[in-house]
């Protein structure tokens, strides 16, 4: 078996509507569920049949979705951690382009990019169409941030 690279980690609560798309979206991911009364663990566990990648974590009872996100990370098997919210969605590409910046520099603390932000479902719209966030001023290619950096943002920031 080759070794996992990269490990997609999401907490899930009731979120059954958005999921398959966006495990269609990743398919590389493990899903920690925090107790959905909705479809959410259906869904999951359809893909989870249908691709090995594909893990789920369930909570017995609900218990939000920061100790759900920090046991999908501790569960985690890959070097790299992608951390994503429970409507996010990935394009194609990003995570071989990502894994591409991170392993040509391997002194990365962390990798981001510009997100696309809407309230109803997925637009129909390509996304390089809709608003992107100006906190990282529009950009079109992956960011990195070095350790010494990511210490001066939280020092000298509310992020």
């Amino acid at each position: 078996m080759s070794q996992i690279r990269l490990s997609v980690a999401m907490a899930n609560y009731n979120h059954g509507m958005f999921l398959e798309e966006r495990i269609s979206s990743i398919l590389e991911q493990l899903e920690a569920d925090d107790a959905s009364t909705d479809q959410s663990v259906s869904v999951i566990e359809k893909f989870a049949v249908i691709d090995t990648r594909v893990r789920l974590i369930c909570n017995t009872q609900n218990m939000g979705v920061v100790k759900s996100a920090n046991r999908a990370f501790s569960s985690s098997r890959g070097r790299y951690l992608c951390s994503l919210s429970a409507g996010d969605r990935i394009l194609p590409g990003f995570i071989d382009k990502t894994l591409g910046v991170l392993l040509e520099q391997l002194d990365i603390a962390i990798c981001c990019s510009a997100c696309a932000i809407w309230f109803d479902g997925f637009p129909d719209k390509d996304p390089q169409e809709v608003y992107v966030d100006p906190l990282i001023d529009n950009a079109k290619e992956i960011l990195v941030f070095r350790p010494q950096q990511v210490v001066k943002i939280f020092r000298t920031t509310s992020f």
